[in-house]
């Protein structure tokens, strides 16, 4: 029986070097250094085909059997140094599918743009695209799980994985913003120590409901002299990664606010030709809270209706009442009577105030009664509140 699905990848890769020994993706050499302006540039082109056969097909008219499509790739990268200590890189990606007609195929961007240098022999920066590793628990791209072993037949197509997603091999994660370094050396006691600190971009805003988000943060590291009769030595390092969400930025009021501590050390017990023992670890804490933006008069309302329900509750009981009653700050008569007539229904005064009517003069002392009694406990307050605890509002009956 023929396959369901039969697939051949043809993959020639080939690599256009204008310069030799650079590429278009990363720095030239450390040979190529200095001032000057070069080209360089990578190129490949990937064909696949792909049938479809068995005895569905057979029947099937309306599927195609065979299909073959492909791409033709290609980096151009300029690369500029005008001086000993600045240099400048972009790289612009031309590709074009099989199958376009005239052009209509061929797309053009910008791969990969950043600038770099060095300030006054001591700062070394870099802005734009960049590359940043710290440890694993803060800012960390891991290796591919469960990819062991891999026939070489796979290695052409891993390796344009490797490249188009920019995968240095150094657990880097590509980030676009800007970072900051630079070491110490010492005579004793400690060998070297660094510095390093960066802040991106993780996502731009869609200026509606997506706020742009950033990441910033650092590390200091030391490295002790060799001591002991083993050449022990050992590195410790404090890292600190805090991402928020920017919202000024388009029309989201709420956001995210995630800091990570760690604490590294490696610590080389025996270091000797052949082997070495080490002792590595690392530990720390994080933190997520979610920010509100309180500029928005609608959302500063609700969380302030939120915040009222949550301290006490809409209705008071009766012993809140009598107490609110005890200390209000107008105890008159009618005051003394809310605590009597604030466990009747409203219906009730209804027909008090009806059969009053009847009565002749004393109709508007009796319907007036109620109103008086609800104006007072409006104003009643707890001494240990400022908030009113008694706000009952019987319905004045309507008096001819």
């Amino acid at each position: 029986m023929r396959p369901l699905l039969r697939t051949s990848l043809f993959l020639a890769a080939l690599t256009l070097s204008l310069a030799p020994g650079a590429l278009a993706q990363g720095a030239p050499e450390p040979e190529e250094d200095g001032p000057g302006v070069r080209f360089n540039g990578y190129g490949r082109s990937l064909v696949q085909q792909t049938g479809l056969g068995g005895t569905i097909s057979d029947t099937d008219t309306l599927s195609v059997e065979s299909l073959s499509d492909g791409e033709f790739l290609l980096d151009l990268a300029v690369n500029a140094q005008p001086n000993d200590v600045t240099e400048v890189q972009g790289v612009i990606r031309v590709r074009n599918e099989f199958g376009g007609f005239f052009g209509s195929g061929v797309t053009v961007e910008v791969r990969e743009l950043w600038a770099r240098g060095i300030i006054a022999d001591v700062l070394r920066y870099r802005v734009g695209d960049m590359d940043v590793a710290l440890t694993p628990y803060t800012l960390y791209l891991p290796e591919a799980d469960g990819v062991i072993n891999t026939p070489a037949l796979f290695r052409p197509l891993r390796e344009v994985i490797y490249y188009d997603e920019f995968y240095t091999g150094f657990n880097e994660r590509r980030l676009q913003g800007g970072k900051l370094d630079f070491g110490l050396q010492f005579e004793q006691g400690i060998e070297a120590a660094e510095v390093r600190a960066f802040v991106a971009r993780l996502r731009a805003t869609d200026f509606f409901e997506v706020p742009t988000r950033f990441i910033g943060g650092g590390r200091v590291g030391a490295t002790s002299a060799r001591f002991g009769p083993y050449d022990s030595q050992a590195k410790l390092g404090v890292n600190l990664v805090y991402t928020w969400d920017d919202l000024g930025s388009g029309e989201a009021n709420t956001g995210i606010r995630n800091s990570v501590v760690s604490f590294d050390g490696d610590v080389t017990v025996l270091d000797r030709d052949a082997f070495d023992l080490h002792l590595i670890g690392e530990g720390g804490f994080s933190s997520v809270e979610r920010a509100m933006d309180m500029d928005d008069p609608e959302e500063a309302r609700r969380s302030r209706l939120s915040k009222t329900t949550q301290r006490s509750p809409r209705t008071p009981t009766r012993s809140s009442r009598s107490d609110c009653l005890a200390h209000s700050k107008a105890p008159t008569s009618a005051c003394r009577r809310c605590s009597s007539t604030s466990g009747r229904s409203s219906t009730a005064a209804r027909r008090r105030a009806s059969a009053s009517t009847t009565r002749g003069p004393r109709a508007f002392t009796t319907a007036s009664a109620p109103a008086a009694t609800s104006r007072c406990c409006a104003m009643s307050r707890c001494p240990a509140s400022s908030t009113p605890r008694c706000r009952l509002s019987p319905s004045t009956p309507r008096t001819p």
